[in-house]
């Protein structure tokens, strides 16, 4: 782990924590309203999980070797939705009338967007400070 690492995840789990906020809860907060949504976030868990996903950003984009914000911006949206599709389809197979069709959906288009832009970002931190994206592309990462 080094520096740009831990600079690029920052960056990362800040863009997806504001776009997440903007999209989730300004924009479509009453599509996605449910009984099990909290009615005030626990914000420690919240910004964790978010510093998690943008490690988890870092990491796809880093060993992809993306080399410009296009490449990130793929990259982190073909992540974003494949996460988004497994997790909301587990968890509508398994729990009760806490995800649907639409939702399950929405939350795929929705992690296309943030994901996507978060990639670009962070593709953009990572080539500025000459970081693991340009340097990963011939370490046997998947192209």
């Amino acid at each position: 782990m080094n520096k740009n690492f831990l600079l690029a995840t920052l960056v990362a789990g800040a863009t997806l924590f504001v776009l997440g906020f903007v999209i989730y809860g300004l924009v479509l907060a009453d599509f996605f309203d449910n009984s099990a949504m909290r009615s005030e976030p626990a914000m420690g868990p919240l910004v964790l999980g978010h510093l998690f996903l943008g490690a988890f950003v870092v990491l796809i984009l880093g060993w992809r070797g993306v080399e410009n914000a296009a490449d990130g911006f793929k990259a982190g949206a073909t992540a974003g939705v494949l996460m988004s599709l497994a997790v909301t389809l587990t968890m509508m197979g398994t729990m009760d009338n806490t995800f649907t069709t639409p939702t399950v959906i929405g939350d795929a288009a929705v992690s296309l967007v943030t994901y996507g832009i978060t990639g670009a970002v962070v593709a953009a931190v990572l080539n500025r400070n000459g970081g693991p994206a340009s340097r990963n592309r011939d370490r046997g990462g998947i192209r």
